[in-house]
């Protein structure tokens, strides 16, 4: 693994462990082994840090789209599949998650504004899938931003608070229903 690579791994974990917010450059130098002096040869801040971490992130969710895209399954299916993928990268990086509540609960306007660059990111993925399904005649015209931003903010919501308020989780079927019902 090359130092820039291993210098990410152990910010992701360093981010998880104590957010943004609580990781210096010199925490993050002692936890990769090596010298604060090193580190700027490779980062120029810890913004610089997270940035490379978020740019990871977006390829890993535009190539996430393209195997989707990619699969025998209806247009419907795929966004619910879409959406499936990214909460479980959002649930599975526990540096995402703390950089989520960090961002809401402390406002922290760096961190907030990389946490709105994925899901904004998401967001005009799932436009774009939009786009394609009504040029195919899937679904009908509407505001495809609007449905989009929609169909990722209700999926969320079900998935997260509704599972938390209600102390129930939601089949992969009830899901599939609620969200196909958007696209009629």
């Amino acid at each position: 693994m090359g130092k820039e690579k291993y210098i990410i791994e152990k910010a992701k974990e360093l981010f998880g462990e104590v957010g943004y917010k609580g990781t210096t450059m010199d925490l993050l130098a002692t936890k990769c082994d090596m010298g604060k002096g090193t580190l700027y040869l490779y980062f120029t801040s810890k913004e610089d840090v997270l940035k490379s971490i978020v740019d990871q992130l977006l390829e890993t969710i535009n190539n996430t789209a393209s195997i989707i895209e990619n699969m025998d399954i209806s247009f419907s299916e795929q966004i619910v599949t879409f959406l499936r993928e990214m909460l479980r990268l959002k649930n599975e990086q526990i540096m995402v998650a703390k950089l989520v509540f960090e961002a809401k609960q402390m406002g922290n306007q760096v961190v907030n504004k990389y946490v709105n660059q994925i899901d904004d990111y998401i967001i005009d993925t799932l436009t774009s899938k939009i786009d394609a399904a009504i040029a195919k005649g899937y679904i009908k015209e509407c505001n495809v931003k609007f449905k989009a931003f929609l169909v990722y903010k209700i999926y969320m919501l079900l998935v997260l608070e509704w599972e938390e308020k209600a102390n129930t989780k939601l089949t992969e079927g009830e899901l599939f229903s609620l969200l196909e019902n958007l696209f009629k």
